[in-house]
């Protein structure tokens, strides 16, 4: 049951992520370059995941007759959802591994033009840049 669970958490958080991705039009998070394909995915993910999960077995089950407790739902949560963003941000840095132009942009905004660990790193220089003058 609770690996059932963290695979539900995990793909609908990396649905959810993708689709965030999407609707604020974040190119370097996305994983095609077909933002209509992009979509199709995230929303696939989503309810396929959920029709998994709901539709293979009784769910409805309380923590004394076999189910999980809130504090073991709660685990696996967080878990779930780190390892989807943890997925998520490894799979779109390694589909977009392209090397652009520098703009200093700082913050959020780096996303628009560089992958999460480019944008880390640079936003890091920067701000070290800073701490030294």
């Amino acid at each position: 049951m609770w690996a059932d669970y963290y695979m539900l958490v995990v793909l609908a958080g990396f649905g959810s992520l993708q689709l965030a991705t999407q609707h604020s039009q974040i190119r370097k998070l996305q994983i095609t370059h077909n933002g209509y394909l992009n979509r199709f995915i995230a929303i696939s993910l989503i309810i396929c995941s959920s029709i998994w999960f709901f539709g293979s077995e009784n769910r409805n089950l309380s923590d004394t007759n076999g189910g999980l407790d809130g504090g073991d739902q709660a685990l696996l949560f967080t878990a779930g959802a780190i390892t989807a963003l943890i997925a998520h941000l490894s799979i779109s840095h390694t589909t977009r591994i392209a090397h652009t132009v520098r703009h200093k942009v700082k913050g959020l905004d780096a996303l628009h033009t560089e992958s999460y660990l480019c944008a880390v790193l640079n936003n890091l220089r920067i701000v070290r840049g800073k701490w030294k003058a």
